[in-house]
């Protein structure tokens, strides 16, 4: 650094001579040529030295213009020329100087002097930048001592600058970590003994700098039992060329004790042993507090009941309580350590202890998990809470665990929630709205059944008033109070009112729950709906009225179906016997007329019969294709002339008019009986009666009130015939009665015209409904199958019941020969004996079908007509006309019965006869049925 000052200062002040010679030479006019010569000599020679100095050269006026400048100094300025720093820079101080109040002091005193000064300055770049040099200033005087300008040679130094501060802060961070870290460096001399020891080994020792230690002083303030330990180590090291690392005892000056680590290097190519030296004290000391820490916590954890464990981050163990040794089946925590859970565990639960720790690892932070582990009794399970254990500066180098067995307390957890969810399944599976109900009123808990009673999810109900869900929610409050007071209730009737609005009706069992100390903590409800079972006493109520119905109709039909039978037997007998002796009387007889009155009569009660087949729906004769509303308006003038003044008649027959599959006949019945029931309903009051005619679906049809009660179709068109008046209407629970056989509000008598309307309704496959209240109008809507295909046709309204031919017999009989007659009722065998004898036939009589084939058997050349009844006990008319056609089959056989032709010959039957013959019959139908 000198040497390159002094040269620097000679190359200054080289310049400055030539200068003043070339500058003396040009005055002098004394050998001018010789003078010449040596001034450009010296020219060049200053020029050369000027431009191609490594150092930045310049002069500049004292005021701080620059004169002359080198390409040193233009690059070192950031300029591409000296002529382009001559031209750019025109005040030193303010554009080179960062800090241009430093310039004024140094030119000041540079003037007053006359030798050469040295500056260290900061200086500014072109383009900015910043650099740090030496300055060299010499002042060029005149001759009366008055400053001409300022020569200087700069020197940059930033690179040398940069290290010097980076040295000195390496420096002082050695001090400083010597300091904190309480080590020094040491250089032990082989060839005279002397040491050398930073400062901080002088603080160890606690001993003053000026202290010179040799060998023998340093080996002094071990202990005695160290001192053969550092003195075999510095020997070998000298000897063997052989490092040492030691931990040792010294005495300072002081008398302390303090525990130290030595390391020694050698160095022997240039005679020295040199290492470090370091205060361990506090860490020895800390190192035996953990000692005994580490002991009093392997104590805790051994004796703790859970298995405690650390392992590093290769999985191995480096601590280990006692229990978790054992679980291994290790007498000891130190048979654990350095190993791993694979060393102990099958594969994949100890791949899943590691991928536990890795997560551990991972988040840096707490994680608890269960884990299980194989031991002698089986597989179990522990609850595991596992954390890093983190050095000094943050980083984690172990996983701490701690686990506890809970394999017993897994399984009873495990039966616990097997009990509650066995519990809530049959909570939730529970069709009854169950509710849990806190003290306060509020609802704790719901299932499903409720959140479907009331159209509200279970967030939703959770907290909220258990009242605000019931129509009357005073009457649930009530409710509520009584549990409380009462401990329960049972079948306490309410009524839900869901989200939508529609009700259910309720009854609810509730029961109070209490805690540990039997107090009472709320009420479990229970809510049974009785809506369906509502539903259902009320369609059991229906389905009651409905079977009483139906076995009173049954019971009417058998009835009905026995008088008839029986009552045309006997008129059969009445009527034949009555017109023999009629026939047998002198004209102009007075008895002639009483017969004639008693036949008239006989007729009336047959004609009843009649109607009571009509009620059993036995009317089977021919239908065809009718438009409803025509039939009507074709049948109302001959009923509007029996009206009285005080009942108006008003129709409605719009069109398109439904057709239906019946006979204009059944319409008038009908239409005259429904009609008369009106009037006589509205009585001598003033009234109207309304019909109308419509067709209707069958959805339309009225369900209430309906008859037959049993009445269903799969049509889906209707026509519907309705009949309204403004009478005095009809209490309920006459309405049942209304199409029994003779019932009547009237007189005695009575009663048979809406028991026909139901019969033919019955027959036709249609349905009657009845609305109606005491003391107001009666509608009577009769509903018929539609035939929308069907073509109308033209069809009789009156049907000879006398006599049906099936087909003709082989030719025409004379009134002669052997009539076999089978009756099982003796007056009317003898009534028809009597009647075919006064046609001069020769009878024989059978009272059944047994009886006739025998003696059909006997006679059968004889016999040429067979008259047999239906209804017989042991073999029916069918089977005796079969049995009679087996033994001859052209006999030509008469059928006879009290019911209608159609529903005799319903069905199939392998033989027919010749002819029907309707009871009663007289002699014409007799005759016409044998001709």
């Amino acid at each position: 650094m000198k040497e390159s000052s002094r040269t620097k200062i000679e190359l200054l002040e080289e310049i400055s001579v030539l200068k003043k010679k070339i500058k003396k030479l040009e005055k002098s006019q004394f050998h001018y040529n010789i003078t010449k010569n040596d001034s450009l000599e010296s020219e060049q020679k200053y020029r050369t030295i000027f431009d191609s100095a490594p150092l930045g050269i310049f002069r500049s006026t004292p005021a701080g213009k620059f004169i002359e400048v080198n390409h040193a100094l233009a690059k070192m300025l950031g300029y591409d020329s000296p002529e382009a720093v001559i031209k750019k820079i025109s005040n030193i101080a303010k554009q080179i100087y960062v800090r241009s109040e430093d310039r004024q002091p140094i030119v000041d005193k540079q003037l007053q002097l006359s030798g050469i000064t040295q500056h260290h300055n900061h200086y500014r770049r072109a383009d900015g930048t910043e650099f740090f040099a030496n300055l060299y200033l010499k002042t060029i005087k005149d001759e009366a001592g008055r400053p001409l300008y300022l020569e200087g040679i700069v020197e940059d130094i930033t690179e040398r600058k940069q290290t010097e501060e980076a040295l000195k802060r390496s420096q002082k961070l050695l001090a400083e970590t010597e300091r904190v870290g309480k080590v020094g460096g040491w250089e032990f001399n082989i060839d005279n003994g002397k040491q050398t020891w930073t400062d901080e080994i002088y603080n160890i020792h606690e001993v003053d700098l000026t202290y010179n230690p040799t060998i023998e002083d340093g080996i002094k303030f071990y202990t005695p039992n160290s001192i053969p330990i550092i003195e075999q180590a510095v020997k070998q090291t000298i000897e063997n060329n052989e490092p040492f690392d030691l931990e040792l005892e010294i005495i300072t000056a002081k008398g302390n004790l303090r525990h130290v680590h030595v390391i020694g290097n050698p160095d022997l190519d240039h005679h020295r042993v040199y290492g470090f030296f370091q205060d361990i004290t506090e860490r020895k000391q800390a190192d035996e507090e953990s000692r005994k820490n580490l002991q009093l916590l392997q104590m805790v954890i051994d004796h703790s009941q859970y298995l405690i464990y650390a392992k590093d981050l290769d999985e191995r163990f480096i601590l280990a309580s006692l229990s978790l040794a054992n679980f291994f089946g290790q007498r000891s925590p130190e048979l654990l350590i350095g190993k791993t859970s694979h060393d102990f565990l099958p594969k994949e639960i100890a791949d899943q202890h590691r991928t536990n720790d890795l997560e551990v690892i991972d988040q840096q932070s707490l994680v608890s998990c269960e884990e299980t582990a194989n031991t002698k009794d089986g597989l179990h399970t522990f609850l595991t809470n596992k954390f890093p254990l983190v050095d000094g500066k943050g980083k984690i180098y172990a996983v701490c665990g701690t686990s506890v067995d809970i394999t017993e307390r897994k399984q009873i957890e495990d039966e616990l929630n097997k009990l509650n969810s066995y519990n809530r399944s049959l909570i939730e599976v529970s069709l009854d709205p169950l509710v849990t109900i806190d003290s306060s009123g509020r609802i704790a808990d719901v299932n499903i059944s409720t959140e479907q009673a009331t159209g509200y999810s279970r967030q939703e109900l959770i907290g909220t008033d258990f009242s605000d869900f019931f129509t009357d929610t005073e009457k649930a409050r009530e409710g509520y109070q009584t549990v409380f007071k009462e401990g329960t209730v049972r079948d306490y009737p309410l009524e839900i009112r869901h989200r939508d609005g529609h009700t259910t009706a309720v009854l609810y069992n509730a029961t109070v729950y209490r805690d540990k100390t039997n107090n009472i903590m709320g009420v479990f409800a229970a809510a049974r709906d009785i809506t369906k079972l509502k539903q259902a006493e009320a369609e059991k109520t229906a389905l009651e009225a409905q079977n009483r119905q139906l076995q009173k109709s049954e019971s009417l039909s058998r009835m009905a179906g026995a008088i008839a039978h029986h009552f045309n037997n006997q008129l059969g007998a009445v009527i034949g016997n009555l017109e023999m002796a009629m026939d047998e009387l002198p004209k102009g007889a007075s008895t002639h007329q009483t017969l004639t009155k008693a036949m008239q009569s006989a007729w009336k009660a047959a004609d009843m019969s009649g109607l009571m087949l009509t009620y059993l729906g036995q009317t089977h004769d021919k239908r065809e294709p009718v438009d409803i509303s025509y039939s009507c308006r074709k049948i109302l003038p001959l009923i509007k002339t029996t009206f009285p003044g005080n009942v108006v008649l008003e129709t409605d027959f719009p069109l398109p008019r439904p057709i239906i599959m019946a006979n204009a006949g059944e319409i008038q019945q009908l239409l005259t009986n429904l009609i008369t029931n009106a009037r006589e309903a509205i009585g001598n009051d003033k009234g109207t009666i309304s019909l109308s005619v419509k067709a209707v679906s069958l959805i339309d049809i009225p369900t209430n009130n309906r008859f037959p009660v049993d009445w269903e179709s799969l049509d889906k068109t209707f026509a519907c015939l309705e009949v309204t008046d403004t009478g005095c209407g009809i209490e309920d629970k006459a309405i049942e009665q209304l199409f029994d056989p003779f019932y009547s509000t009237k007189f005695t008598g009575r009663g048979m015209g809406l028991a026909v309307v139901l019969g033919l309704v019955n027959s036709l496959k249609g349905v009657i409904t009845v609305d109606s209240k005491q003391g107001s109008s009666s509608t009577f809507r009769l509903f018929f199958p539609v035939s929308e295909d069907a073509l109308l046709q033209p069809q009789a309204t009156e049907s000879d019941r006398d006599v049906t031919i099936s087909k003709p017999s082989a030719g025409k009989m004379k009134e002669s020969g052997t009539v076999l007659v089978v009756e099982d009722e003796e007056i009317l065998r003898d009534m028809a004996a009597a009647m075919l004898e006064s046609f001069g036939f020769t009878v024989l009589k059978a009272k059944d079908g047994i009886e006739a084939l025998e003696i059909f058997a006997k006679h059968q050349s004889e016999i040429k007509l067979v008259l047999t009844d239906l209804t017989m006990p042991r073999m029916d008319g069918w089977e005796t006309l079969t049995a009679l056609r087996k033994l001859q089959p052209d006999i030509t056989v008469v059928l006879a019965s009290g019911y209608d032709k159609a529903h005799v010959m319903e069905g199939d039957h392998p033989e027919l006869p010749q002819a029907f013959l309707a009871k009663p019959y007289n002699l014409k139908a007799l005759r016409n049925a044998i001709s």
